[in-house]
């Protein structure tokens, strides 16, 4: 869902929204008088304008559908892309409910199925580096057993409300006829 620069906090408690509120301006408690209010907590600049708000609103009323076209087109790959060899599809606890905000595979020469995906028109990316790799967390940098391997292997695929019904056809059929 878009705000065009901003975002909504969802709480799963009610009792969670006012600490939600008091960190999305600088720690501050806003509903107190500012000469009373005693900065407990860190807090951020995280506030949105109204015009985003307002945008973000209206958006509610048809993000729904946007979600259900994320999460078909996961499952959908979920069972078409099983078996292919070379490819392995990422778990998650069983208690999970995926977003398939991004569909992830791990790919044995995952530079060649890259260049492969794109030769056939199809996007694809790793999206980012790593987090801990930034000069922000050098001092907390420790060794994460397992993500060296994963990161070698990842490759996102084109997962979005966007990908059609022939889209993910092309993209499974595609994936089938190896790299």
């Amino acid at each position: 869902m878009t705000t065009i620069d901003g975002g909504m906090l969802a709480c799963k408690k009610a009792n969670d929204i006012p600490r939600g509120r008091s960190l999305r301006w600088f720690g501050i408690d806003r509903q107190a008088a500012r000469t009373e209010v005693d900065v407990s907590s860190i807090g951020y600049k995280y506030h949105m304008n109204n015009v985003n708000a307002t945008i973000g609103l209206v958006q509610l009323d048809h993000i729904a559908p946007v979600i259900e076209r994320h999460i078909a087109n996961g499952r959908y790959f979920d069972a078409e892309l099983r078996g292919i060899p070379g490819l392995e599809l990422c778990r998650w606890d069983e208690k999970a409910e995926p977003s398939y905000w991004f569909y992830t595979v791990l790919a044995e020469r995952r530079n060649d199925l890259a260049k492969y995906l794109t030769e056939n028109g199809i996007a694809n990316s790793q999206a980012h580096k790593r987090n801990d790799l930034h000069s922000v967390f050098a001092s907390s940098r420790c060794e994460l057993p397992g993500l060296d391997s994963f990161y070698s292997r990842m490759l996102h695929v084109p997962c979005g409300w966007w990908v059609t019904n022939e889209d993910r056809e092309f993209i499974v059929d595609t994936l089938r006829r190896g790299w």
